[in-house]
């Protein structure tokens, strides 16, 4: 199989590095991994065209197994709403850093000194912008899972807690792969070029986990 998916992307000149996957918990399904360095230095079709031989080939080596993403180190601050605000959800946890975009909606502020089962309880909703693919890179090209809605339906669980923050596992469904080229501006009120982006289909189950680190968590 690695022959064959080296084949199609040689065809187009593409210079591929086969990494060791990541590394996850026995039982965990791991995706194939591709790393798709032969872009030309300007963006245009050829760029496009090998972004979608790379997404291609990294979907049908990932056949229908479940994606995972290993465990992600995020940093987060607990934000109090305006008083005016939702009153049904006074807090919620915003992104700091780290690799995944998440905002936590919370029924009620959380605290190191509280259960993972109370914590977890706490959460009213998990929104995402799309999540990194693992074992998909190409180079000068911003690739993403995407969510029906950016609100998605999220099977959650607090595994751990501690003293600066808790282990998230989240379990979703993905239903794209989208694609940009990060050399391309984005202007506002005007379309994108159609060699500046991609959209490729692809139902699977998501799981990622991901370790909060929360400001003014024991407080």
């Amino acid at each position: 199989m690695k022959k064959r998916h080296g084949a199609l992307l040689a065809a187009l000149g593409v210079a591929v590095a086969w990494m060791p996957p990541f590394q996850a918990r026995a039982g965990d399904a791991v995706p194939c991994v591709f790393a798709a360095k032969g872009v030309p230095e300007k963006p245009g079709d050829a760029s496009k065209a090998i972004a979608q031989a790379t997404v291609r080939a990294w979907i049908e080596c990932l056949g229908d197994r479940q994606i995972v993403i290993p465990k992600t180190r995020l940093r987060m601050v607990l934000e109090q709403r305006d008083p005016g605000g939702n009153a049904a959800m006074p807090y919620h946890l915003a992104m700091r850093d780290g690799p995944i975009h998440l905002t936590i909606g919370l029924k009620r502020r959380i605290r190191s000194s509280m259960s993972a089962k109370d914590i977890n309880a706490s959460i009213d909703f998990i929104a995402n912008d799309g999540f990194p693919m693992p074992g998909l890179d190409v180079r000068h090209w911003q690739l993403r899972g995407l969510t029906r809605s950016s609100h998605p339906q999220v099977e959650h669980a607090v595994l751990a807690v501690d003293q600066t923050g808790i282990v998230l596992e989240m379990a979703m469904e993905i239903f794209s792969i989208y694609g940009r080229d990060t050399r391309e501006r984005v202007i506002p009120d005007k379309p994108t070029e159609r060699h500046a982006y991609l959209s490729m289909d692809l139902v699977r189950p998501l799981k990622v986990i991901v370790r909060l680190d929360i400001e003014s968590f024991h407080q």
